[in-house]
């Protein structure tokens, strides 16, 4: 879903971390960031809009229920985002090998998910309850993920350190990742 973007961009980290290249580390952060984050809101607005408009339709509720319906997909949407930037960020911790800290957050975090989620399904039958929850659940892991880089990668956006040059030399490895 990320076109092969979060590969490339920890592949080439990988790379100019064996080199000792902080600069080019956060030359090409900022640059998938700079990419990421733009193309993932495109995304998540035209998952949304598209589950508002054509979601009672596709799924045939009942009258009653077509705004509990687009209630879903607003909020699955910004699940959507949450989760695949989430994942982007965890790339950045993998590329630093830093196993212990994701095994750690994904263990915590999947735990946090679903014995929640039991609840919320078994008192409320709510989906709505549920969607939301699951979209806090990946804001808080980003959270956890951009906090944890900023302390100990020293990296946050970097959108500065992005450029055209990283760009294009990501993209043929962007493109063979996303066939």
């Amino acid at each position: 879903a990320d076109l092969g973007l979060g590969v490339a961009v920890g592949r080439y980290i990988e790379v100019a971390l064996g080199k000792n290249d902080h600069e080019a580390v956060r030359g090409y952060w900022g640059t998938g960031n700079l990419i990421m984050i733009p193309f993932l809101t495109l995304v998540t607005l035209a998952f949304i809009g598209l589950g508002v408009w054509l979601g009672p339709k596709w799924f045939n509720v009942l009258p009653g229920n077509v705004n509990l319906l687009r209630a879903c997909f607003v909020a699955g949407g910004l699940g959507l985002f949450f989760g695949y930037y989430g994942t982007y960020w965890l790339i950045l911790s993998q590329a630093y090998l830093d196993f212990k800290f994701i095994s750690l957050s994904r263990v915590a975090m999947t735990l946090l998910q679903i014995l929640p989620s039991v609840a919320l399904a078994f008192f409320t039958r709510n989906p709505l309850l549920l969607i939301l929850w699951s979209a806090l659940v990946g804001l808080l892991q980003l959270g956890i993920f951009v906090g944890h880089a900023r302390r100990n990668y020293h990296l946050g956006l970097n959108l500065r350190a992005a450029s055209f040059a990283r760009a294009r030399e990501m993209a043929a490895y962007t493109g063979k990742s996303f066939l």
